[in-house]
């Protein structure tokens, strides 16, 4: 964050020292996270997210870490992906969450808090929340059928529960076939 180059300062320039932002979402419960600001919404869409909100914006990734950090001793700062899948509550007032976390901005990086409260709403096309979960993954089944009922995050999900991580599998080739 001051310049000085750890690894590649080119890679570092295009990544860590470009404006980033602290957020909160809602994916299975509440989360704090942080992202390139270039990144949103295209991080909270990947998260699963249904709704999230800025709490600070930063120069540098150092110090949107640094609050994320703080932060983490109070709100999980990992998403649970079963939980995001099942979870449907958006009754988290997330402007009151942003007030009640302000506070505990450590005090040299408080200049980054936002006052901004927009919220941000994402759908995802889900017709049918799965009751219980089987994750699917092309390294234990080169095979994979079934009703498509929704798309929540990276997941695609099935009629019969099954889940797919397209992220996870990236590097595959798969053939896809669609019927009516």
């Amino acid at each position: 964050h001051l310049g000085i180059e750890n690894k590649n300062l080119e890679w570092e320039k295009k990544f860590e020292l470009q404006p980033h932002v602290v957020y909160l979402a809602v994916t299975g419960g509440l989360k704090v996270g942080v992202t390139r600001k270039t990144q949103i919404p295209t991080r909270w869409i990947d998260q699963g997210a249904t709704q999230a909100i800025v709490i600070a914006e930063t120069e540098n990734r150092y110090e949107a870490g640094q609050i994320e950090i703080t932060l983490a001793k109070y709100i999980a700062d990992k998403t649970s992906y079963k939980k995001m899948l099942l979870y449907a509550n958006n009754d988290i007032d997330l402007v009151q969450k942003k007030i009640e976390v302000s506070g505990l901005i450590p005090q040299e990086l408080s200049r980054f808090y936002t006052e901004t409260d927009e919220l941000i709403y994402l759908n995802f096309p889900l017709n049918q929340v799965p009751g219980k979960i089987e994750s699917v993954n092309f390294n234990k089944t080169n095979k994979l059928s079934g009703k498509l009922v929704g798309i929540k995050g990276q997941y695609l999900i099935f009629e019969d529960g099954k889940v797919f991580n397209v992220r996870g599998s990236e590097g595959f080739v798969a053939l896809l076939s669609i019927n009516e």
